[in-house]
C-alpha cells in the first residue's frame, strides 16, 4: 500500500489494533471471520456478519453495509507496517525539506554600518547601530515585525515588508526609568521575547525583567529578582524564548543555568546549577553548563536548542532532559563533522528551520552553520570565515561577529545581527 503521510501510517496502526483484537477473540468468534479477497491495492480484507462492539473501530465497509477489517490475520502485517512507517518518514522528510527553501544568498537588510543613535530609517539608508553586546532581536510569529535593540539603550520596531524601522522606547542615555517612549531608559536589554498575543515585548537585562507595550512604548519594570534568580545587574541574561505554557526560558551564561520566569516575575532554576560549570548531560538541575548563551525552541514546542559556549545541546520540553549533540562545550575550533567531532567557536545564537534543522550563528568563526538534528551532521552554510561585510552566496559572503538570528515563519528567510558591522543581514 502506498503511504503518503504520517496520517496514513496512523490509520494502519489503528487497523493493526483491530487485527490483534480479532486474534484475541475466543475461537468460537474468531472462526466467523473469513478471508474474502485481495484488493488491487494489496490490502487483505475480512468480513464478519455480527461483530462485537469491541471492534467498533473497524474502518470501512463493502457494498451491502458489511463491515470489513483491513490487515486482519495478514501474515505480512508487520512487514507492511514497517514499510508504511519508512514511506511516511520519507514523505515527511521531503515535505520538511521543501518547507525550508533557503539557498544561502546573503544581503544587507537594515543599516548602513554607521554607529550612530538613530531611531528610524529604511533599508540601508540609516544607521541601525546594533551591537553584539546587547543583541536584543525578536521576530513576531507571523514574521511581519522585528523588535530590535539599538546601542543597548533603545528599542525599535522594523516592518519586514518595507524594510523600515521606527522608534518604540528608550533614549541615547543609559538608565532604568520606567515610562512611555523616550520617557523610559534602558541599560542593555540583552534579550527578549514576545507575549503569546504578540502585543507585549518582555526584556531581560541589567535593569531586570521589564515589559514593553509594542504599540505605545510603555515600559514597566516587573521585577529585578525572583525567588531563586536575580535577573538584575551582573548576571547578563543572554537569550530568551517563550515556552508553550506562556512563560519564558532565559539563559544566564555567567552563572551557568537556565531559568524559568513567569510573566509576573516568578523565577526558578530549571536546568543547570548556579555557578557550577560542567559538561554533564542530565535532567534539569542535574545537568551542567559551561556558558549557555543561545536558546531556540522548535515549532512543535517540544525541544529547546542550547548554545553552550562551543557546543549545541538539546533539552526536551517539558521533560528538561539535556543532551549534547554537536561540538564540545570547552573546546573551540572549526570543523564540519558529525556530533561531538564538529567544532565551533562561540555558538552565539540558534534558530530552528521548519524542517527541524538548526541555523547556528558561529560568532568566533564568522560563519553561519547548519546542524541536522536527526543525523547530528554539521556543515557550513554561509560565510568564508574572513572578517568583512561582503554580500554574496554561500562561502563568498563575509560577516563580522554574527549574533542573534531569527527565521521567518515560512522558512524562506533568516535575519541576523552582524554586530561588528552594525547591520542586520538577511539570508534567503
Amino acid at each position: 500500500m502506498q503511504v503518503n503521510s504520517a496520517q496514513d501510517y496512523l490509520t494502519q496502526v489503528k487497523r493493526q489494533i483491530v487485527a490483534r483484537t480479532i486474534a484475541n477473540q475466543p475461537a468460537h468468534r474468531r472462526h466467523n471471520y473469513m478471508y474474502i479477497s485481495q484488493l488491487a491495492n494489496g490490502q487483505s480484507q475480512y468480513e464478519k456478519g455480527a461483530y462485537p462492539q469491541t471492534l467498533s473501530l473497524a474502518p470501512g465497509s463493502v457494498p451491502g453495509g458489511r463491515r470489513t477489517f483491513s490487515w486482519c490475520c495478514d501474515p505480512y502485517l508487520e512487514a507492511r507496517l514497517a514499510a508504511a512507517a519508512a514511506a511516511a518518514a520519507a514523505a515527511a522528510a521531503a515535505a520538511a525539506a521543501a518547507a525550508a527553501p533557503l539557498v544561502g544568498t546573503v544581503s544587507t537588510f537594515l543599516g548602513n554600518g554607521n554607529y550612530t543613535f538613530q531611531t528610524s530609517g529604511t533599508g540601508t539608508s540609516g544607521a541601525m547601530s546594533v551591537v553584539d553586546s546587547s543583541p536584543m532581536f525578536v521576530l513576531s510569529s507571523d514574521g511581519t515585525t522585528m523588535l530590535i535593540g539599538i546601542v543597548g539603550t533603545a528599542i525599535v520596531r522594523a516592518t519586514v515588508s518595507t524594510a523600515s524601522w521606527t522608534f518604540v522606547a528608550g533614549t541615547a542615555s543609559v538608565g532604568s526609568a520606567d515610562g512611555t517612549g523616550s520617557g523610559a531608559t534602558f541599560n542593555g536589554p540583552n534579550c527578549g521575547a514576545l507575549s503569546t498575543d504578540q502585543t507585549t515585548l518582555f526584556t531581560f537585562g541589567p535593569n531586570g525583567f521589564r515589559s514593553v507595550v509594542v504599540s505605545s512604548g510603555l515600559v514597566t519594570t516587573i521585577a529585578t529578582s525572583g525567588a531563586t534568580v536575580n535577573f538584575g545587574s551582573g548576571l547578563s541574561a543572554r537569550s530568551a524564548v517563550r515556552t508553550p505554557d506562556g512563560n519564558f526560558l532565559v539563559a544566564f551564561p555567567s552563572v551557568m543555568y537556565l531559568a524559568g520566569i513567569t510573566p509576573t516575575g516568578t523565577a526558578s532554576i530549571l536546568a543547570g546549577a548556579s555557578s557550577s560549570p560542567g559538561t554533564l548531560d542530565g535532567t534539569g538541575t542535574a545537568a551542567r553548563f559551561t556558558s549557555p548563551r543561545a536558546l531556540a525552541i522548535n515549532q512543535a514546542g517540544t525541544l529547546i536548542a542550547i548554545g553552550d559556549q562551543h557546543s549545541v545541546r538539546l533539552m526536551t520540553w517539558p521533560g528538561l532532559v539535556v543532551t549534547t549533540i554537536a561540538g564540545v562545550p570547552g573546546t573551540s575550533g572549526y570543523t564540519d563533522a558529525t556530533g561531538t567531532a564538529a567544532r565551533f567557536s562561540t555558538v552565539n545564537a540558534l534558530a530552528f528551520l521548519p524542517n527541524g534543522n538548526l541555523l547556528i550563528s558561529d560568532s568566533g568563526n564568522r560563519r553561519i552553520r547548519i546542524l541536522n538534528t536527526l543525523t547530528m551532521a554539521v556543515w557550513t552554510f554561509v560565510g568564508s570565515g574572513v572578517s568583512g561585510a561582503t554580500n554574496g552566496s554561500g562561502l563568498a559572503a563575509t560577516f563580522n561577529t554574527p549574533s542573534s538570528i531569527v527565521v521567518s515563519s515560512g522558512g524562506d528567510a533568516a535575519y541576523l545581527i552582524d554586530g561588528g558591522n552594525n547591520v542586520i543581514r538577511r539570508i534567503t
